[in-house]
């Protein structure tokens, strides 16, 4: 989500003129959100294995598990995408052009007993883990 307040410039470019940065299939964005269970083997374990080697454990997984907000001073914030968080950012996506100018977003929360907010007005950038955020908000089936 991006804050069209703070959008200098936007700039396409084709595929044929620069490579398109790498993303993973969603298996492996699967993979290391549930890291810490060890269920992962095989060849499977062998890619994250090698992704984690390069970008350090601690950024796979706020890659897959974590939302960015990045701030109109550039200062970056890495909060745990749950539930109830998604729930914010399902609204946010939802009514994208009926949020009022000041408004103050959860990105996360800790039980009952804590909750972050951010100033929207202050947001220039989230980024949402998509996998995470779809397998959160897709609807109940029955």
């Amino acid at each position: 989500m991006i804050n069209p307040q703070y959008v200098r410039t936007i700039e396409l470019i084709g595929d044929d003129v620069e490579e398109m940065p790498e993303y993973y299939h969603p298996e492996i964005y699967r993979a290391l959100d549930d890291w810490d269970k060890g269920e992962v083997s095989g060849k499977l374990k062998k890619e994250c294995d090698a992704i984690i080697a390069e970008m350090g454990d601690q950024e796979a997984v706020r890659m897959a598990s974590y939302v960015r907000v990045t701030y109109d001073d550039g200062e970056d914030e890495w909060n745990f995408l749950d539930e109830e968080t998604a729930t914010t950012f399902f609204g946010l996506e939802a009514a994208t052009f009926d949020v009022p100018q000041c408004s103050f977003a959860e990105v996360e929360e800790e039980g009952y007993y804590r909750a972050r907010y951010a100033n929207l007005d202050r947001v220039a950038v989230m980024e949402v883990p998509s996998d995470r955020y779809h397998r959160l908000t897709a609807p109940e089936e029955a």
